[in-house]
């Protein structure tokens, strides 16, 4: 499954995907969307269902009617300042810091609990529990980044976001690695070459 820790304005999530068709070890489970920070673990249609409804708002008219599949969310509202848990109930609760999600849950929340970073506790995961594994990827939200949490200063902490991602291989709304193309210069009949 996963491992999924928040402690200290930091989530923290290992990258392993396992399934019947695919076995992955640079997946992205933490996603940026509109003012809020999530980072999911079970499985994938469940979590994408998840994010859709989050996307759309939080309506309740977009939970879907049968529930199929399992998941749990760590859902950081900038806005709120307010850590929430999910499942596949859609109910959220409030929760406290530090949390943690997946199959290493246990792992991670005694780390943090005993002084570990979010990032730390992932890694202790990783060495406990056999379905966390792969790089450990952190997102943090840096200190007095979140004491004026308006909708202006939410849309420049993700530009700012954007941009950092924009320079490196992790499309963290998407959960996928970019691709960096090759762009070779066209010449015409008429263009020199140097």
């Amino acid at each position: 499954m996963t491992t999924i820790a928040f402690n200290d304005n930091t989530m923290a999530a290992d990258s392993c995907i396992n399934g019947v068709y695919m076995d992955q070890l640079s997946a992205d489970k933490v996603y940026l969307l509109d003012g809020y920070l999530i980072g999911c673990a079970g499985e994938m249609t469940a979590i994408k269902r998840f994010i859709s409804y989050v996307e759309g708002g939080f309506r309740s008219h977009d939970i879907p009617k049968k529930i199929t599949g399992d998941f749990e969310a760590l859902v950081y509202s900038m806005t709120e300042q307010q850590l929430f848990y999910y499942d596949s109930s859609y109910i959220s609760l409030e929760t406290g810091v530090p949390a943690a999600i997946g199959s290493g849950q246990m792992f991670a929340m005694g780390a943090m609990l005993a002084g570990a970073s979010a990032t730390d506790a992932v890694d202790i995961s990783k060495k406990l529990d056999p379905y966390t594994n792969g790089d450990i990827k952190t997102y943090k939200i840096e200190e007095g980044e979140l004491e004026d949490a308006t909708p202006e200063r939410i849309a420049a902490l993700e530009a700012r976001l954007e941009n950092i991602l924009k320079h490196s291989d992790v499309d963290v709304k998407h959960g996928k690695k970019n691709k960096k193309k090759n762009k070779k210069k066209k010449y015409g009949r008429n263009s020199r070459q140097a």
